[in-house]
């Protein structure tokens, strides 16, 4: 008989129970099995959502990584075209100091010795002149070119 009074008791105890579908809440009674297959697969999409997300950045890393070796590549590139150019150049340059030197050493008069002598000098001059770009310095060491040209072109008449 003390049983009937506890039941009622029970009863309400029950109805205030939340039922949930976490285990953590709701006791034994207040558990729901729909309600936890509920939850596991919210968890499942929060899953596949934080995958998704992470395979997205991950292509866009691969993107990234593939453009940064493309510019490294064509850096690496014009950087040879550069010291091709700058070499060609510093030939060149020796290729005209020794035609200078060459113009003065044949000079048959003291003329023409002074002549080849103020190119020559005007050669290195130009060849150490850090003050000139690049170009401008290719540009005047053409023109000393042709002078010189047109003083071997002058003795050998």
């Amino acid at each position: 008989m003390t049983s009937r009074p506890l039941l009622p008791l029970a009863a309400m105890f029950l109805a205030s129970c939340a039922v949930t579908g976490n285990p953590r809440e709701g006791g034994l009674f207040g558990w729901s099995e729909s309600m936890a297959q509920g939850r596991v697969a919210d968890r499942r999409a929060q899953i596949a959502d934080a995958d998704a997300q992470l395979a997205r950045a991950q292509r866009q890393g691969e993107i990234e990584n593939g453009r940064l070796q493309s510019v490294t590549r064509e850096e690496s590139v014009a950087a040879r075209r550069r010291d091709r150019a700058h070499e060609e150049i510093r030939i060149r340059e020796a290729a005209i100091r020794a035609n200078a030197a060459q113009l003065e050493a044949e000079s048959p008069t003291p003329a023409t010795a002074s002549r080849a002598h103020r190119l020559r000098v005007a050669v290195d001059s130009v060849a150490r002149d850090s003050r000139l770009s690049k170009p401008e310095r290719v540009r005047e060491m053409r023109r000393l070119e042709l002078e010189i040209d047109a003083a071997r072109a002058d003795l050998h008449r």
